[in-house]
Order: C-alpha cells, then sequence, then structure tokens
C-alpha cells in the first residue's frame, strides 16, 4: 500500500478539565473518504481543527504526506484545505470576485487564476451564477462557493465539516457528487456529518467516535454486518388482527410492533426465513390472510445507534 497521505497517532487536546481527544489514531491515503461519525461532543470537528492547526493538539502526531506537522507545517499547509460548516466568503461580492478574491490570497498567478476559476466554476455548478452577488446564492449554492473556494490551491486533503447540513435532497445530491469526483481524482477526504446516509453513500471507512476517542474503525459494510444484523419484517393482514392471537404472536417473537388498527405487523428478527415462515402460519391457522410481506435490510443507522447504545 502507498503512504498515507494523513497519519494521525494518539492525538490528544483538552479544553480546561474537559476532555474531548483521549487518544485518536487513523490513516486516510489517496482516494479515500474517512468519516467521522459520533453524537455531539465526541471530538469530531476538533480533530478537523488540529489538523489544520487552527488549535493546537495537547499530545500525539500528526503527518501529512510523510510530513510531520510539528516540524514542518509550513511545507505541509498548502496542501490542505478546510470546508467549514460557516460560509467562509465575502457575501457583499459577485462568485465571480470571491474566487478571484481567495484566488489571490492563495498566491496563485494570473495564469493560474485564468485556469482554475473558470473550471471550478463550472465544476461546482455555478456557472448561471458566476455575476451573482454570494448573499442571493440559496444555501446549497453557497455550500459550493464554500467548496470552490477551498479548493482554488488544489488540495490534497480535504477536510469538510458537515457540507450538506440543512440542504435538500436535490442539493445534497449535488454535494455528494462533487465529493465523489474528488474521489475519483484521488483526493483524500475527511468528512465530518451526522449523516448516516451520507456516510454510508460516500465513505470508504468510518471513524466512530465516543467520548474523546475512536470505538471503532471500518467500511459501513463492515460495520453494519457486525452491528446491525436485525431484519424488519412488515406484513399486511386483510382485516385487524385479534388481541388473543397478537398476544400469542408478542409471546413467540419478542421485538414486535403494530398500527393502530391491527393491519399491519412489524416483527425485527436475525432469522428471517424461519421468522416468516412462522408467524404466517400463525396468522393464517386463524383464518387471517397475509396480503403483503415487505423486508427491510438493518441500515448503518441501525449500527450507529447499537454502537452508540452500547
Amino acid at each position: 500500500m502507498s503512504e498515507a497521505v494523513l497519519k494521525i497517532s494518539n492525538l490528544r487536546k483538552s479544553f480546561g478539565k474537559k476532555q474531548v481527544l483521549t487518544g485518536v489514531s487513523f490513516e486516510a491515503y489517496a482516494g479515500q473518504c474517512i468519516g467521522l461519525l459520533g453524537p455531539n461532543g465526541a471530538g469530531k470537528s476538533t480533530v478537523s481543527k488540529l489538523i489544520t492547526k487552527l488549535i493546537e493538539k495537547d499530545d500525539g502526531k500528526i503527518f501529512v504526506l510523510g510530513t510531520d506537522q510539528d516540524k514542518d507545517f509550513h511545507s505541509i499547509k498548502k496542501h490542505i484545505t478546510l470546508v467549514p460548516q460557516d460560509f467562509a466568503f465575502y457575501m457583499e461580492l459577485t462568485v465571480k470576485d470571491n474566487l478571484q478574491y481567495f484566488s489571490k490570497a492563495y498566491g496563485l498567478s494570473r495564469k493560474e487564476r485564468k485556469n482554475v476559476i473558470p473550471k471550478l466554476i463550472d465544476d461546482l455548478s455555478l456557472s448561471k451564477f458566476t455575476n451573482t452577488k454570494a448573499q442571493k446564492l440559496s444555501g446549497g449554492y453557497k455550500r459550493l462557493l464554500n467548496i470552490a473556494i477551498s479548493l482554488l490551491h488544489n488540495p490534497t486533503l480535504i477536510l469538510l465539516d458537515e457540507p450538506t447540513v440543512a440542504l435538500d435532497t436535490d442539493m445534497r445530491i449535488k454535494v455528494w457528487e462533487v465529493i465523489t469526483k474528488l474521489k475519483e481524482q484521488g483526493k483524500t477526504l475527511i468528512l465530518t456529518t451526522h449523516y448516516l446516509d451520507e456516510a454510508q453513500k460516500l465513505c470508504d471507512k468510518i471513524a466512530i467516535l465516543k467520548e474523546g476517542r475512536i470505538i471503532l474503525f471500518g467500511t459501513p459494510k463492515e460495520i453494519q454486518e457486525k452491528f446491525a444484523r436485525t431484519v424488519r419484517i412488515e406484513l399486511i393482514l386483510s382485516k385487524a388482527i385479534g388481541d388473543t392471537i397478537l398476544s400469542q404472536i408478542k409471546r413467540k417473537f419478542n421485538a414486535i410492533e403494530t398500527n393502530e388498527d391491527k393491519t399491519r405487523i412489524v416483527i425485527s428478527s436475525e432469522n428471517v426465513l424461519n421468522t416468516l415462515t412462522d408467524v404466517v402460519y400463525l396468522i393464517e391457522s386463524k383464518r387471517l390472510i397475509v396480503k403483503d410481506t415487505n423486508i427491510f435490510m438493518p441500515t448503518l443507522e441501525d449500527a450507529f445507534e447499537n454502537i452508540i447504545k452500547g
């Protein structure tokens, strides 16, 4: 395997007496998206701030492209970018003027600006807003402008802090498409998110943080298979089920729920075939008809809830 783009070892950080990170370690490679998940206060955003030196760590090591952050941050900071949750641009400037301003701040030459800015405007779906003031953009396009600015200097390591928060479905998909393209270009991404579907869609590996430490690190599939084995079986009945048979089913199958008119039953089980066979036989033996069945496979969200509760 090639050298890690980002290597974090035993990272620790406290604010006063509160320990925010208590020994975080992980690696990220080219073309990977690593998701940082966890409840509020778990330390997710702190990791990104330490990588970019917005705050100083108490202990541990951070290497970017093999270079120790402590020894030569100046040479590695040009390879890093942080896309903050807050909008980091000037609302009174147009999209193009914002990109011009920040490209100069990054030290891009006139020739580089001439090539980079039109490409980013096109890649980030901002073409029809080139001369629109940022304050007039929708929340989604403001997010895209945030990302465009962060990519001006062609960074290798991209830190994204809740990039789709409060966006509608269409804009979330647009942002997801941008992130997917960046992965395809070989960029390394660290994604902080509260959206489990987003992590499942975009991340190659996920680090779940709880109380300042990583309690689980693996692919979405590995985490889901290990911590979310329970399948939900939905049965739609021809008429309301009687209380007697319902009590029998509840005794036999512990995890069960019904709707108000008792024409829908949902049972949770790890053995789908046996459970489905048994419950259908039991229901139809009482002269009820199962009109339809649906199987809902466990999700990453189910696994996450099980891990955090555990």
